[in-house]
């Protein structure tokens, strides 16, 4: 896993990378692209190319914020092979730790790459409620805790209710709900670790996966800033009113839970407001 953190990049801004093969000592070419947006490096020539699903996969590279200075000086240990991430601004990430069945060995699963919003019409706006997906396992798991770090600068406590689906990512729908019961938390009023304690519930992965999701229960201006734990990577969690969806296309459109379990795609456009979980990826940490 490589990180290239840097401030002088804004959100929505048109910039240009390239990642170096060392295996064939040769540079692959560079791309243009607008920060948030994602690519697969799909060939062994180095080609990166934006999936048709506008989903992060394992081997995808997600333009963030960066400049040419930092970016070049690291691109030599770059192989086309690796995911590179570069340090977003308005991003929240989660952890979520997994029980597998077959091993009872414990899995710590980092989620959440909520896709940056520019002013380019690619994406909705800012103010936006999080949501994970758990990538399709080998095996059934069951669900131990979530577990995030609240940067609260505000002092003001925060309700929320853990939503957790079983989601056909193919068909961008919602199976079942997988946690029947009503599950309540209130974030602390200072910076600090959240657990969210589910293995009473007895919560079990299909192997198709399942989305999570962090569901605020009342409107706030204010914004909470979540964290991944051991690095100065800052998420941010904002209230959850949708204001308004740009018109996109299918290489950046992505999803919103709507109250009767049904989805639209950003690229459709829509003005209406609503409570809403975004459809987010995950990557795993092994």
């Amino acid at each position: 896993m490589i990180y290239l953190i840097v401030s002088n990049a804004t959100n929505g801004q048109v910039i240009k990378f390239v990642v170096f093969d060392k295996e064939q000592n040769k540079p692959c070419p560079f791309v243009n692209a607008i920060i948030g947006d994602y690519f697969t490096i799909s060939d062994d020539d180095g080609n990166i190319k934006i999936p048709s699903s506008g989903l992060m996969d394992t081997d995808s590279v997600i333009v963030k914020s960066m400049s040419y200075k930092e970016f070049n000086g690291d691109i030599k240990s770059l192989r086309g092979s690796d995911t590179i991430f570069l340090q977003p601004k308005v991003y929240m990430l989660n952890e979520v730790t997994i029980i597998d069945n077959n091993t009872s060995k414990k899995r710590n699963r980092i989620l959440g790459y909520n896709r940056n919003f520019g002013p380019y019409g690619t994406q909705l706006d800012p103010e936006s409620i999080i949501g994970v997906y758990i990538h399709p396992t080998k095996h059934t798991c069951k669900v131990k805790d979530m577990n995030f770090y609240i940067e609260n600068s505000y002092g003001f406590k925060q309700k929320f209710r853990i939503r957790i689906f079983s989601f056909n990512r193919e068909k961008k729908e919602v199976i079942s709900d997988l946690l029947e019961e009503n599950v309540f938390g209130e974030t602390i009023a200072k910076e600090g670790w959240m657990t969210i304690d589910l293995e009473r519930f007895n919560i079990v992965i299909p192997k198709e996966g399942a989305l999570f999701a962090i569901e605020p229960l009342y409107f706030n201006t204010e914004e909470l800033y979540i964290k991944l734990k051991d690095t100065k990577l800052t998420y941010i969690l904002n209230y959850p009113t949708v204001k308004y969806c740009h018109q996109g296309n299918k290489e950046n459109s992505f999803f919103y839970y709507k109250p009767k379990n049904k989805w639209f795609e950003s690229s459709k456009g829509s003005t209406e407001t609503t409570n809403h979980l975004i459809y987010i990826n995950i990557t795993e940490y092994k």
